[in-house]
């Protein structure tokens, strides 16, 4: 078993449609607290995918003048950095010193026809490059031992066709991809692969908020399945680890589902909802499902979670849970009595409203019933399930001191319950970040 301070390495391959290819290995202290994670969906050698297309002044018509994007931060990673070996002359391409060929900035204004062609051609290759950059790197991987393979891959945002279907020949088990300006991520080309991805475990999706449902089959100009309208493709069906990531409207309603599913985390929109729509749709989720993460905070959410808590309740297998509750739909009242019996390990995270003080109540009584959790075993509380805005993301809600007290003081009886039975606790009032 490692110990904590052992530095280990991870490689990172960085592909990009703006800048050359990079590959950096980089040590890290090994974190043993991060060992029971389920969520990490990230292992030990990474390729990570660029497709961001915004090279140079974005132009917009309600902006007389070009809006330039953000320098990007000088990262820890830079100083591994070295450039990617190709084994082809990348100099036609252009030169990113100099700002040629597909390093230029776009022409302004876009809509002249000359400007237009030529960004257009720059956009083309641009995308022709980093497809031939990633069969280089599919190709250099196959070599490889398996222990020394790509294991990790990060797409951002939305790929296309022709970027998904160059990535036949990787085996990876962990998947992340984020949405663009679409909110749409279809992964229909990675279930015709000819070497299909067996060994995939875990799937994250950011900001996926068409819910799967019924997209065609290439969101780019690579049409190579037109037509063809998927629901979920094949590769859910096997994987342990989901984590919907402000994704919205998944219903699982299709006929390939993540039937081998153990770990399931979903941040915000309508958290409570698509958890309902996993318990009910999925076949035996809610007899199998080990870990659960949901967070509904922001007010996207049903405006009725008693099926929320009813079926929660019914996952008679999870032993770790976390619940992070509040915002303006008072999302963390009520839930005490709807912790499954099977739970370990719980983690609460509430509002400091009125209601939650008074539901505090609830949990108390809960904590002194002999005959509630009796498998907990930890047991974590943290006061930070606020509503974020743009007004008060930078703030923490400071309390009355009257309201202060009156918090104290049912905590500290709830900690007192638990602390009777033998459950760790861990006392958070208020989040410090």
């Amino acid at each position: 078993m490692s110990t904590p301070g052992n530095t280990l390495s991870i490689t990172k391959i960085k592909l990009s449609l703006v800048a050359p290819p990079l590959i950096a290995t980089i040590p890290v202290e090994e974190d043993n607290s991060s060992n029971d994670d389920k969520f990490q969906h990230s292992g030990r050698r990474i390729l990570s995918i660029d497709l961001a297309e915004n090279i140079g002044p974005v132009y917009s018509s309600n902006h007389p003048d070009p809006i330039l994007p953000p320098r990007p931060k000088p990262s820890t990673e830079d100083q591994y950095s070295q450039l990617y070996k190709l084994g082809y002359d990348p100099t036609p391409y252009g030169n990113p010193d100099k700002g040629t060929g597909i390093y230029a900035t776009m022409l302004l204004p876009p809509d002249l026809p000359q400007n237009r062609e030529a960004n257009q051609k720059g956009d083309e290759l641009r995308n022709e490059k980093i497809v031939r950059d990633i069969r280089k790197v599919v190709q250099d991987d196959m070599k490889l031992l398996p222990g020394e393979r790509i294991d990790t891959v990060v797409l951002d945002p939305e790929p296309w066709t022709k970027h998904l279907a160059a990535l036949d020949g990787l085996s990876p088990k962990h998947l992340k991809v984020r949405a663009g300006f679409e909110e749409s991520i279809d992964l229909y080309a990675l279930t015709v692969l000819s070497n299909p991805w067996t060994e995939l475990e875990s799937l994250l999706l950011d900001s996926e908020c068409m819910g799967w449902k019924m997209h065609t089959s290439s969101n780019g100009p690579d049409a190579d399945y037109a037509g063809f309208e998927a629901n979920y493709p094949n590769i859910i069906k096997q994987i342990k680890t989901l984590t919907l990531y402000y994704c919205c409207g998944f219903k699982f309603q299709a006929d390939n589902l993540p039937e081998k599913l153990l770990h399931l985390k979903i941040i915000e929109n309508d958290a409570m909802a698509m958890f309902v729509c996993a318990c009910t749709n999925i076949p035996g989720f809610m007899e199998r499902v080990e870990t659960v993460y949901i967070a509904s905070t922001v007010g996207c959410d049903t405006s009725d979670p008693e099926p929320f808590k009813q079926h929660l309740v019914k996952c008679t297998n999870v032993c770790d849970l976390t619940l992070v509750m509040g915002g303006r739909q008072n999302t963390d009242l009520g839930l005490a009595k709807f912790i499954p019996p099977s739970v370990e390990k719980l983690a609460f995270h509430c509002s400091t409203s009125d209601s939650m003080l008074e539901n505090l109540d609830e949990w108390l009584e809960c904590a002194a019933d002999p005959a509630w959790l009796p498998v907990l075993n930890s047991f974590t509380l943290k006061m930070d399930g606020e509503e974020v805005t743009l007004l008060s993301k930078n703030k923490r809600k400071e309390l009355d001191p009257s309201k202060a007290f009156g918090f104290e003081q049912k905590i500290k009886a709830i900690m007192k319950a638990l602390g009777t039975k033998g459950v760790m606790i861990e006392d958070i009032r208020q989040s410090s970040n």
